[in-house]
This record gives structure tokens, sequence and C-alpha cells, in this order.
């Protein structure tokens, strides 16, 4: 009875630990934005899969065509590359709950920050760095705006 008490708790932490790894903090559009080092608008245009180092997940490199840039703390090409976890390589597929998946020809708004552990951009908060464009229209904080009316807001 005392081991499987221990097997219980033991499966309980592993769990926990998972789960609280893909947690992510909601963030107000005013936080992305200052902890965005670079938010464009851009189309994406090439889309990489490989796996980790430990192969334990896969990784996508997002290649975008920048359209507009809305704020910049680094110098910006006409293409900027980023990181999200999952993806896709042959037949094996990873995603995980809390980071967009893409597709050649999806275009928004892009709030990139350098990642702490390498110098490669990610999106501010996993999935919340992502506004899709949908016939000029956004939709934030639970409102529907303009492109045009969120680029705006956000310069100011």
């Amino acid at each position: 009875m005392v081991g499987m008490c221990r097997l219980l708790t033991a499966a309980a932490l592993a769990m926990t630990a998972v789960l609280t790894s893909a947690m992510v903090v909601p963030l107000q559009l005013s936080d992305i934005v200052a902890q965005s080092d670079l938010i464009v608008r851009g189309k994406v245009v090439g889309l990489e899969s490989n796996w980790t180092p430990d192969r334990t997940m896969i990784q996508t490199d997002v290649r975008l065509q920048v359209l507009d840039v809305v704020v910049s703390r680094v110098d910006v090409q006409e293409e900027v590359t980023f990181r999200v976890e999952g993806g896709r390589i042959g037949e094996q597929e990873v995603r995980t709950s809390v980071d967009p998946v893409f597709r050649e020809g999806n275009e928004g708004i892009f709030f990139l920050h350098f990642a702490t552990d390498e110098p490669r951009l990610t999106l501010v908060g996993r999935s919340q760095g992502y506004l899709s464009i949908e016939n000029g229209m956004v939709s934030v904080d639970g409102e529907t705006k303009s492109v045009a009316e969120l680029m705006s807001l956000i310069r100011d």
C-alpha cells in the first residue's frame, strides 16, 4: 500500500511539472508591447522544423516577410526569423497548447523578443505574441480593432 501511495505521489508530481511548464501568464497588450524588442506586421514565408539536440521536442523556425515595422529596438531586415515550440518532421508532429501553429501565408502582428537562454527571437507570451490579421482586423484584449488602429495605439 505504501508503495502504491509513493507511485501515485510521484505520478502526481510529474503531471504537475508537465502542466506547470505549459502554463502561460495572461498578458495585457501594454505588457506585451513593453516586453517586445521588435513588433512587426508580417507574413509567414517559410517554416523549418528541427528536433532539439536531445530529440524530445520539435521546434520550428518561422521566417517572416516584414511588411511594416511598428516598434524596433534591433536592426530589422526585409525578413525576420523567430522560433516556436512544436512542428512537423515527416510523419512526426508535436504541438503545445501555448504556441501558435503557423502556415505559409499567415499574416499578423508579431511581438518578438530575444530568448533569455539563446540569442534568438521568440514570441512574447508564446501565443499571446501573435495577432492574426483577418480582413484587416485583429482581436486584442477582447476587442476587435483595425490593423491601423492597433498600430497607432502601439506606437503612441
